[in-house]
């Protein structure tokens, strides 16, 4: 009677209907094999080529130890003889471990009482083959029915080669002998997604699963998320396949399972060892991309290729370095950036019998990105009716001189903006004037460049008015053309040093002097100056204090004597000698240097003549004057 025999990755221990009759683990001893071969190959002992490890201990039998087989060659490992009068199913299960040359075969044969006869193993040679022939890359175990064989068998491997070539070989260990049904059941050509996106049914699994005796149970044996070791038992597809059906489950999560087959005796599963992992999710868009090379911006345009799914994408969740930015309906969006380096990923939105479902992230995007950004406004307040100049910084500007692409700063209706002067890329100042009743409070900085409208929140704010630096009165309040004098600016504010002041067209201004918050000018009029009031605006390079009012240049007056200029208000001691002493000086350098303090080509001299006051023009009294 035909034996057979069966390959199988794991099995449970035998079954306890099943006792152990015999058993040679080859540890010891050589467990009394013998060989019958042309060219010896088979040895006892440890191996120091094929397989990496032994299923038990360290000694087994193989071809060659040391080696490869040989070509065209017939080697025989001979068993004892086994004893199997009075069993009722003997079966023999041993490990073996192959690495043969295409041609090559390796089979188990028994002794018929005449010759010997090739035994097939359980379920068949691998690919209806008339043996072994190929490679397994792993130890596996065999099992032999010899139910029907002579009560005292003769059993032997056979290693048969031709001339095509040679490798490691057969390696043999752990036989065992039991009386009854220890082989399970087989599971092969498994049939599973790797990843399921259908959320109204659960992942399907197939297998064509068989036993020698007959299946009692058949189950896949599954973990997910919130759910361990739930069993959903296969059902028959017709003849030896078998299909189970999961439930459907939500993604983001990887299902865990393995499947189990029971002949009532023995127990198989697939895979051998561990679990099998479904990946229950919605799949990720792909191909997201950007412009090539460094970018420039408040935005960074992405666009990207929609998921495939057996779900209807809705829209897409865009991340910025895990941070959620903006949904769309499209694939592609214009995201706002961060920099200097930026991360995106893509989520797409699915409509699904669960709801509305997000799927999985995209591959990163990794975007070098220089964003412009605002950093300061100085100074960052202003009274109403204050003309100043401020001045912006920032990072990654980038901003341009000439009037076509000069930037535009945006301080509200309120706030008007007289010049600009780009100052570097990342800095520019703007000359302003706020209305008088100008809004108080914080207001946004823009400014606009390159096409983009950058902002900083809150970054000025608008004082009331009523604590505005101004000029408070100017003494003398008025001069005749042709007059030389000093003038006593009175003003709400202190300064650290003298600033510009400026009295319009025909009124030179020689000299500035500051004490806290009164100005001492020098000014000289011109004879044919403008008559009436003169704006005076007194520039402290930040801040321009503007009056209309408070001065004037009057019409020269005809005089017989004396000077032609009426004083003004005495100036304290020390102030009138040393404004009178700078003053003479000053027009002794001036005339030095080639000039005139007098306007008529001789050298100027002190103050003179009966009555001549302090901030007299300096000319000697005539008639005429």
């Amino acid at each position: 009677m035909v034996a057979t025999l069966l390959a199988v990755l794991l099995s449970s221990p035998a079954a306890p209907g099943a006792p152990l009759v015999a058993t040679w683990d080859l540890e010891d001893d050589d467990g009394g094999f013998t060989t019958d071969e042309v060219v010896p190959v088979w040895g006892w002992g440890t191996p120091t080529v094929g397989p990496d490890t032994v299923p038990s201990g360290t000694h087994l039998w193989g071809t060659a130890l040391d080696g490869n087989y040989v070509s065209n060659n017939d080697a025989a490992l001979v068993l004892p003889p086994l004893n199997i009068e009075g069993l009722t199913r003997p079966v023999l299960r041993y490990s073996q471990w192959l690495a043969l040359r295409p041609g090559d075969r390796a089979t188990l044969q028994a002794w018929s009482g005449s010759e010997w006869v090739t035994l097939e193993p359980v379920y068949g040679y691998p690919d209806d083959g008339d043996g072994f022939s190929s490679t397994a890359g792993d130890w596996e175990q065999v099992w032999v029915d010899l139910t029907g064989l002579p009560d005292t068998s003769d059993l032997r491997l056979m290693l048969s080669t031709d001339a095509a070539g040679v490798s490691e070989g057969w390696y043999v260990d752990d036989f065992v002998l039991h009386d009854g049904d220890i082989v399970p059941p087989r599971i092969e050509d498994v049939s599973a997604p790797e990843s399921w996106d259908d959320m109204g049914a659960g992942p399907t699994i197939q297998a064509t699963v068989f036993d020698d005796v007959g299946l009692a149970t058949l189950h896949v044996v599954w973990t997910s998320v919130d759910q361990a070791d739930q069993r959903t038992t296969m059902s028959s597809l017709g003849g030896d396949r078998w299909q189970a059906e999961l439930p459907p489950m939500a993604p983001g999560q990887d299902l865990w399972w393995h499947i189990e087959a029971s002949d009532g005796a023995n127990v198989a599963t697939w895979p051998p060892d561990g679990d099998q992992v479904t990946s229950i999710h919605l799949p990720a868009p792909t191909d997201l991309q950007t412009a090539e090379g460094r970018l420039w911006g408040l935005t960074v345009p992405l666009q990207w290729t929609p998921p495939e799914s057996t779900e209807p994408v809705v829209g897409y969740a865009v991340f910025r370095d895990g941070e959620r930015l903006v949904e769309t309906t499209e694939p592609a969006v214009d995201a706002p950036a961060e920099g200097p380096v930026d991360t995106f990923t893509v989520r797409g939105i699915f409509d699904t019998p669960q709801g509305v479902l997000e799927g999985d992230d995209s591959d990163p995007l990794v975007v070098d990105v220089a964003v412009p950004v605002i950093d300061a406004i100085s100074p960052s307040s202003a009274w109403q009716g204050d003309r100043l100049r401020v001045r912006i910084t920032g990072t990654d500007l980038l901003l341009q001189g000439d009037e076509e692409h000069a930037p535009i700063l945006d301080l509200g209706s309120d706030v008007a903006v007289e010049e600009v002067a780009v100052d570097t890329v990342d800095a520019a100042s703007f000359l302003i004037q706020l209305d008088d009743a100008a809004t108080t409070g914080p207001r946004d900085v823009v400014l606009e460049t390159g096409g983009l409208r950058l902002t900083l929140a809150e970054g000025f704010t608008v004082l009331d008015g009523a604590g505005r630096p101004s000029l408070l009165a100017v003494s003398p309040d008025s001069l005749e053309q042709g007059a030389r004098s000093v003038l006593r600016l009175s003003t709400n504010t202190a300064f650290s040093s003298p600033p510009s002041v400026d009295l319009g067209e025909g009124v030179v201004v020689e000299e500035v002097w500051a004490d806290a918050s009164e100005l001492w000018v020098s000014v000289a009029v011109a004879n044919d100056a403008e008559v009436g009031p003169r704006r005076i605006e007194v520039d402290d390079g930040t801040r321009i204090l503007v009056d209309d009012s408070l001065f004037r240049v009057r019409t020269r007056a005809v005089s017989t004597g004396g000077c032609s200029s009426a004083p003004g208000p005495p100036a304290p001691a020390g102030w009138v000698l040393g404004l009178l002493a700078h003053g003479w000086f000053r027009r002794r350098r001036l005339t030095a240097a080639g000039g005139s303090g007098r306007g008529d080509g001789t050298s100027p001299s002190p103050p003179t003549g009966p009555g001549c006051p302090t901030g007299c023009c300096g000319r000697t009294p005539s008639a005429g004057g």
